[in-house]
């Protein structure tokens, strides 16, 4: 037992520092982007950026909350868990609950709102009329209300379909205790627990098929635009003036890397791990550190706009060269300085 816990431990400590630094990281590429979007970086395409702002504070506080509740994911046999062994700033345990909602409630409202921008670039480039009639001014709190919605659906099902029931309390029992310490009673938890008696466990099955239900319609969405923006932009491109060209193909290499970043960091990790109690594999193993990608995938999205769109990679560009000149500058200057008082003191000796 003793050997166990402290393997698991070891775990559980790495899935807490690998959160910390990704939310530190994701703090401090949303705080960069922000500012230089809100007051610094002036573009042709105002009405996205305020989206690409939404996106950076979704994905912040997912991060924000990762950090905080740190939740803990535990595979057994034909059935998962999700827990947290905190309580931030005292929380009581239903609290921490509700924090465990509220970050899949983030991870949900995040890839949705990722939809929602690989939407609007298939209408800049396809429709570009419509854009001010679908993301105009206001309109962006509709597509936020969309996000939100998914997301409320998703925390729902796992405080519904989720809730540990006496079968999966009695199914995890030892588990909780043997692995990380605790008695199941005395924390914050929710749990999906496949078969019973080798019969399907239906609420528990319906929370994973929500969950699926959800992940499908978003990232078929995304798929769905991204292919399309590719086939349009090949057909237009003589249609257009070299600086939209350039324009549309710096977005499109943003929204290519924003499919492969969050299908190797939020989706795959999740498909994997929502299906694996279906299989029955007779293994234990705390799976939590392959979902720990989340907090990471804010700062990643925020680097990867500011590094490949232009308005933003030459702003920063700028910066780094004043501060570059000013530095060399002042170690002129200080050259010159001690230079001088080397003369003087020649000067003095002779």
């Amino acid at each position: 037992m003793p050997n166990n816990f402290t393997n698991f431990s070891k775990w559980t400590q790495l899935s807490s520092s690998i959160a910390s630094v990704g939310f530190f990281s994701t703090s401090l590429s949303a705080f960069i982007f922000i500012v230089l979007s809100v007051y610094y970086v002036r573009t042709s395409y105002e009405s996205y950026k305020r989206y690409m702002i939404v996106f950076s504070l979704l994905g912040f506080g997912l991060a924000s909350v990762e950090f905080a509740v740190n939740p803990i994911f535990h595979h057994y046999n034909c059935g998962i868990v999700m827990f947290s062994l905190v309580h931030p700033l005292g929380a009581s345990i239903n609290v921490t609950f509700d924090l465990l909602l509220i970050h899949a409630g983030f991870y949900s409202a995040t890839i949705s709102f990722l939809t929602v921008q690989f939407f609007y670039r298939y209408i800049a480039i396809l429709h570009p009329g419509l854009v001010p009639k679908l993301f105009g001014a206001w309109r962006i709190i509709i597509w936020i209300c969309y996000a939100a919605f998914f997301g409320v659906e998703w925390a729902v099902g796992m405080a519904y379909f989720g809730k540990m029931d006496s079968f999966a309390t009695e199914y995890m029992r030892e588990e909780v205790q043997v692995y990380y310490g605790k008695d199941i009673e005395q924390i914050a938890k929710c749990a999906v627990v496949a078969y019973a008696d080798n019969k399907l466990r239906w609420r528990n099955i319906m929370c994973i098929l929500n969950m699926t239900f959800i992940m499908i319609i978003q990232y078929a969405a995304i798929i769905f635009f991204g292919w399309r923006m590719n086939v349009e932009m090949r057909k237009v491109v003589f249609n257009l003036s070299p600086v939209l060209w350039k324009l549309h193909t710096q977005f499109f290499r943003v929204l290519l890397l924003q499919i492969l970043v969050p299908t190797l960091t939020l989706f795959m990790p999740v498909f994997i791990l929502m299906y694996t109690p279906l299989l029955d594999l007779k293994i234990r193993f705390p799976s939590g550190v392959l979902l720990n990608a989340f907090s990471f995938f804010p700062a990643m999205d925020a680097i990867i706009v500011m590094f490949i769109l232009s308005d933003y990679k030459n702003f920063i560009k700028r910066v780094i060269g004043n501060a570059a000149i000013t530095w060399l500058g002042a170690v002129r200057i200080s050259e010159n300085l001690a230079a001088t008082r080397t003369t003087r003191v020649v000067f003095a000796a002779v």
